[in-house]
């Protein structure tokens, strides 16, 4: 009768095959998360501006993005003063979204905020939004246009 199992040296071979392959594939999986990261921050923007835009046109006022370097958020303005870009205390917060790690966001909007009016036009100058991933140097811009069209440039 043949004994059942794998010997010893059978299972030193099996052991080195799968650590080497490990070794291998360990730093592609790394980037691959990092690259992960970046995507889904970058669709999260852009889903979070089109429901700031939605919010302008159905609330039929402004809607404020505050962009921070790790995170932004999005109020909705009263309309008291239409120059005020600042959230008062009876105006809502319904977006407050933090990056994942390792993302930074800049934007060249003016004091690094947009609004959208009630029509679901860029209430500001043209600008755009670029999230980073310092890991491994890649980026990723959201432009506006004035009609208040979202586009990103997946380079």
């Amino acid at each position: 009768m043949k004994d059942a199992g794998f010997t010893l040296y059978e299972l030193i071979i099996t052991m080195a095959v799968i650590s080497l392959l490990s070794a291998i594939a360990a730093p592609h999986f790394i980037r691959l998360s990092a690259d992960f990261k970046l995507n889904s921050a970058i669709r999260d923007m852009q889903s979070d501006l089109q429901a700031a835009k939605l919010f302008a046109i159905n609330k039929k006022g402004y809607a404020v993005i505050n962009f921070y370097e790790d995170s932004y958020t999005v109020f909705i303005d009263n309309g008291k003063n239409p120059q005020d870009w600042n959230q008062d205390a009876d105006e809502k917060t319904v977006i407050n979204r933090l990056l994942p790690a390792g993302i930074y966001l800049s934007s060249n909007f003016p004091k690094n905020r947009l609004r959208f009016k009630p029509t679901g036009n860029l209430g500001c100058r043209l600008g755009s939004v670029v999230l980073a991933n310092k890991r491994n140097n890649k980026s990723k811009t959201i432009s506006l246009s004035r009609t208040g069209r979202i586009n990103v440039k997946w380079k």
